[in-house]
């Protein structure tokens, strides 16, 4: 949320009434302000940047997967000949067009924004206590709200053994700067950051390794959906948590993260936090009565549509209503080459598992990417299916159709019984159900 500062107090200043105000303005911020603006509410928007859109926009979600988009398709074109460039593309480029897309979709937000008769305060916030907050931009004010929601989202938690290491940079950086990449990379991590910042670097030219924080990359996706990538990788991949800081032009510290609340004076207040998060129950409620919490700031899963969906939940809560954090399964996404995604469970005593090629599929033959895999996990004495993943081109794309699935608790007959689209990679799913019944 910006530097550290003491509060400060000018002459004649008096705090300005507002009804909810929301301080960060990213993913779950401004979902928040959106929701809360069509119940009725008037909101404000508390954020540094010049922009809303949060990390997600500036430095996270939108920046990387510009470039590993850029680059996926650099190489392809390289593979097949329709281009003798080899060199790769040329980051002054990648930046450029990284910053027309965040322009592009901030000014979306905004917009959307004004539509909702929301006030963006350009500033940093922190509380005074469990009913006012002062926010610095280019004046210092201070708001008293009737209830505020925060969420400022998370940062890189520093490795143990980088804390005096120079050359560190988080994977925001290497996202948002890619000029900076040169020479040899070493990327600290196991998570889908890691992996995709592996990924970037790798694509820049850099000579990448990722070494991994514990047993194998991606420890929340199955390993038969992990193993493509891990034979694809353009970067080497190095087992064990380092020590002490690698001998390497760069590092890349994506080993951990947590909540971004340093700075916002809740010792001010009597919200509750563990572990640098925000405590908040199923409504995003903290133990002050006046304030609620969403996004990274409150725990995993850090992903920007978790953040979404609580902080839709928060404005619902503000409104009245009984809505919570409940969801049946949450995907995760690697948009490396190959794509991963995986959403639900494997985990159970009697959970069974079957594992589709991309042999099956016309449209990944034809595309010439037909080492994808479809996985489907079901609970065989009900048929009930608990997890459903893909790895290969344009895998991600398949996610809102696995959670949906979940999410109705679709079983294998379901799914069998389902006229399939074709060509496409979604009706593998069809064919993995009629498997696993042959199976069961």
């Amino acid at each position: 949320m910006g530097h550290c500062y003491t509060p400060l107090m000018v002459v004649g200043e008096f705090a300005v009434d507002v009804d909810v105000v929301i301080i960060g303005g990213g993913p779950a911020g401004y979902s928040c302000a959106f929701a809360a603006a069509e119940r009725g509410r008037s909101v404000t928007i508390v954020d540094p940047r010049t922009t809303i859109g949060g990390m997600c926009l500036h430095e996270g979600c939108i920046p990387t997967k510009t470039l590993l988009h850029a680059l996926a398709t650099w190489s392809s074109a390289t593979e097949r000949g329709m281009t003798h460039d080899r060199t790769g593309p040329d980051a002054e480029s990648l930046r450029a067009w990284t910053l027309k897309c965040q322009e592009k979709l901030g000014r979306g937000l905004e917009s959307t924004a004004r539509e909702h008769n929301i006030a963006i305060i350009r500033g940093t916030a922190r509380l005074l206590d469990g009913r006012e907050v002062q926010v610095a931009g280019e004046t210092i004010q201070r708001l008293r709200f009737k209830q505020a929601v925060i969420c400022t989202g998370s940062i890189r938690r520093p490795h143990h053994a980088l804390r005096n290491a120079v050359g560190v940079i988080s994977a925001a950086h290497l996202a948002s700067c890619p000029e900076d990449i040169r020479g040899t990379v070493t990327v600290l991590g196991n998570s889908t950051i890691a992996a995709e910042a592996a990924a970037i670097a790798a694509g820049l030219g850099a000579d990448t390794t990722l070494v991994l924080c514990g047993d194998r990359l991606l420890p929340g996706v199955p390993g038969e959906l992990v193993e493509p990538l891990l034979n694809a990788a353009r970067f080497e991949i190095e087992t064990g948590d380092i020590t002490a800081p690698p001998e390497t032009d760069i590092i890349v510290d994506a080993a951990a993260r947590t909540g971004a609340i340093t700075e916002l004076g809740l010792e001010n207040t009597s919200v509750e936090t563990t572990d640098h998060w925000i405590v908040a129950n199923d409504r995003m409620q903290t133990s002050e009565s006046r304030i609620l919490a969403a996004g990274d700031c409150i725990g995993p899963p850090l992903w920007a549509g978790a953040a979404m969906h609580r902080g839709r939940i928060a404005a619902e809560t503000i409104a009245g209503g009984h809505a919570a954090w409940d969801p049946a399964a949450v995907a995760q996404l690697s948009y490396t080459d190959p794509e991963i995604c995986w959403t639900g469970t494997q985990e159970g005593e009697h959970i069974q598992s079957l594992v589709v090629p991309w042999t099956f599929s016309g449209l990944a033959t034809v595309m010439d990417r037909a080492e994808g895999r479809t996985m489907i996990c079901w609970d065989r004495r009900s048929g009930l299916v608990t997890g459903i993943g893909a790895t290969g081109e344009g895998a991600c794309d398949l996610a809102d159709g696995f959670t949906t699935a979940l999410e109705m608790g679709t079983t294998l007959q379901d799914l069998a019984d389902m006229v399939p689209a074709h060509p496409t990679r979604s009706e593998l799913l069809g064919e993995a159900a009629r498997q696993a019944m042959a199976a069961s």
